[in-house]
């Protein structure tokens, strides 16, 4: 063979290795993820229907009840507590204080709408019992757990109002306020 006829090989050769392998590089990627805050919404009354007076003093169950929605978008996976808590019931002519207004953390539904699902960790009703004239811790979520939306329902038969022989007939008026917290 000639050496013409090797020339434009060779050239193509020498180009090739002149290229040489790939050169690459690496750059960082940062992101900056800030946290929110505990929220909480609340639709739908406490409602214990229209009940007759009997001259003695009754225990009456809730006919129906609130439901709940929270949101833990804190990023800081501490966990959480909801509490509940009443004023009295003010009526035309008398007021039921609000101790006589009692609630047991049990038997309500709690659905995970986004997030982590409802686990070991929570957030799950906490069994408490006792007066709504301070506060009660209803619902809560371990550290670790409860981050994400959840709507609580609790059973609305887990209030009991207890109307004393004084009160007078009317309608009577309080406010039930849930109240969310970090920490468990």
């Amino acid at each position: 063979m000639s050496p013409k006829a090797l020339l434009p090989g060779l050239i193509l050769t020498r180009l090739a290795l002149a290229q040489g392998p790939a050169i690459s590089t690496t750059n960082s990627i940062q992101v900056n993820l800030s946290g929110s805050s505990l929220q909480l919404q609340v639709a739908g009354p406490l409602d214990f229907g229209t009940r007759t007076l009997t001259g003695a003093e009754q225990r009456l169950r809730a006919s129906s009840g609130p439901s709940v929605q929270l949101l833990d978008a804190t990023g800081t996976g501490a966990g959480w507590s909801v509490t509940l808590q009443t004023s009295d019931f003010v009526g035309p002519a008398y007021t039921i204080p609000s101790r006589n207004l009692s609630f047991q953390a049990q038997g309500g539904s709690i659905l995970w709408l986004a997030g982590q699902p409802v686990g070991a960790g929570g957030p799950a009703e906490t069994n408490q019992s006792g007066a709504l004239n301070q506060p009660l811790k209803g619902l809560s979520a371990q550290a670790g757990s409860g981050m994400g939306t959840y709507q609580w329902r609790p059973s609305p038969s887990a209030f009991e109002l207890l109307v004393p022989l004084e009160a007078r007939a009317g309608t009577y008026q309080a406010q039930l306020t849930f109240s969310i917290f970090s920490g468990p």
